[in-house]
């Protein structure tokens, strides 16, 4: 995998191929989150096979290819039909396809910009949700891709936030869009993350159409929902007294006020 989908973290995938190379093994990278979004180059990178979809840079759902260096083969996927030159029978999706290509041209000409647009962006969201007590940021703070944010909180349910953050049009996911009903997360758990944590992950994407106020407005609604989940659920299990206190985020964007157990700490 060239970046994780949960995380973010970005493999490195020259130095992998290079082995690769070295001891004549086909090496195949799934790009599905970088396609579209960093350079990537096939040649010297020594990248046998590559795999994407469409709908990772603004194509349409169910649609993607695969890269296949010239001189190597690989087995049809289904047989039965002549379409995609025998290795995968059955009715093209032409709009799919069309599309594809279309979102691939439009997002090549946007490379040179777009992750030095976004990496503000997303350090920006970054500085702010590491404010709120008993968070903790997944995958590696440099190595990651332009858009992904991924935080867990401790003490909440990620899907919980997640709901109460979609009804204030702020769309996000508890962790991998396409593992949604896992009940744990394999990544997490792998990067043996406790369970205390694993239970509040929340992952955020951003693209080019947001700016500070948009992150800095967000990015205040997941402190104040995070706060009012902790809050009710301390609340069911012990009659606690708690005390109020004020988090800033960003410069005149207001105060967060939350509630929190007196003398006890998150962290």
């Amino acid at each position: 995998m060239f970046a994780n989908n949960e995380v973010g973290t970005i493999q490195p995938v020259a130095e992998m191929g290079a082995l690769a190379k070295e001891y004549g093994i086909p090496f195949h990278t799934d790009a599905v989150q970088v396609v579209g979004h960093l350079p990537i180059d096939v040649d010297s990178w020594n990248i046998t096979y590559l795999s994407a979809s469409a709908h990772k840079f603004y194509g349409l759902k169910g649609c993607g290819f695969l890269y296949c260096k010239k001189g190597f083969e690989l087995p049809a996927l289904i047989h039965g039909g002549a379409q995609e030159k025998g290795m995968r029978a059955g009715t093209e999706n032409m709009p799919g396809i069309v599309a594809l290509g279309e979102a691939a041209s439009v997002c090549a000409g946007r490379l040179s910009w777009e992750a030095a647009a976004i990496k503000p962006l997303r350090n920006l969201m970054i500085e702010q949700l590491e404010k709120i007590p008993g968070s903790h940021l997944m995958g590696d703070p440099q190595k990651r891709l332009p858009g992904n944010v991924h935080f867990c909180f401790e003490g909440i349910d990620g899907r919980s936030l997640a709901l109460l953050l979609q009804q204030e049009g702020i769309c996000v996911s508890a962790g991998a869009a396409c593992s949604s009903k896992a009940e744990v997360s394999h990544v997490l758990s792998a990067l043996h993350i406790p369970d205390t944590y694993i239970r509040g992950a929340l992952r955020i994407s951003l693209g080019t159409e947001l700016n500070r106020q948009d992150i800095l407005y967000a990015s205040r609604r997941i402190a104040e929902n995070v706060f009012r989940l902790r809050h009710m659920e301390q609340s069911e299990e012990s009659q606690t007294d708690y005390s109020v206190e004020e988090m800033k985020f960003g410069a005149g964007q207001g105060k967060v006020r939350r509630n929190i157990p007196a003398g006890k700490k998150y962290s």
